[in-house]
């Protein structure tokens, strides 16, 4: 008994992915591989499209989920369920141990706000993981994310300073 009292102790400081990707391997063994964008966005959205550079707005993310998303996107400009994604659609902010927040940016309002997928994903040596998956509004530029850690439970904050202009 008391050894399931040690593992769940650790399971809960060490957090564990919903997701994983494989990753093609590159170098020597332990190297931890660095994600492109086009990592990220497959990773947590499966049905990204290299090769068109395009997502399916209402599949399913990486954890099977999307009510948020369609939830939160019903007066956004492009109501096409396929669309393509840039570099722009894009921002990654470094975190602690090796974590990246990641915000997938597929809805845009007319007020300049745009919103999507936001997740927690970390790279490994032969695997991407993603911790957790959830859906962010704000302005398109100036949002910024950051990682905080409560004891067992990691937060991400957001800032929008849209206003501030």
């Amino acid at each position: 008994m008391e050894s399931s009292k040690l593992e769940d102790g650790a399971r809960r400081t060490v957090p564990v992915p919903i997701c994983l990707k494989p990753l093609p391997r590159h170098g020597a063994a332990g190297v931890v591989a660095t994600l492109k964008p086009e990592d990220y966005w497959a990773t947590v959205l499966p049905s990204y499209d290299a090769g068109m550079g395009a997502i399916d707005r209402s599949a399913p993310d990486c954890s099977g989920g999307s009510g948020s998303a369609r939830r939160n996107s019903s007066k956004a400009r492009a109501r096409r369920a396929t669309i393509k994604v840039t570099d722009a659609d894009i921002a990654v902010e470094s975190a602690p141990d090796g974590f990246k927040i990641v915000w997938l940016k597929t809805h845009h309002w007319a007020d300049g706000s745009a919103g999507g997928v936001l997740a927690l994903v970390r790279a490994r040596e032969a695997y991407a993981e993603v911790y957790a998956v959830g859906f962010h509004r704000g302005s398109a530029a100036p949002s910024r994310f950051a990682f905080e850690r409560l004891g067992p439970e990691i937060l991400i904050t957001a800032t929008d300073d849209g206003c501030t202009a």
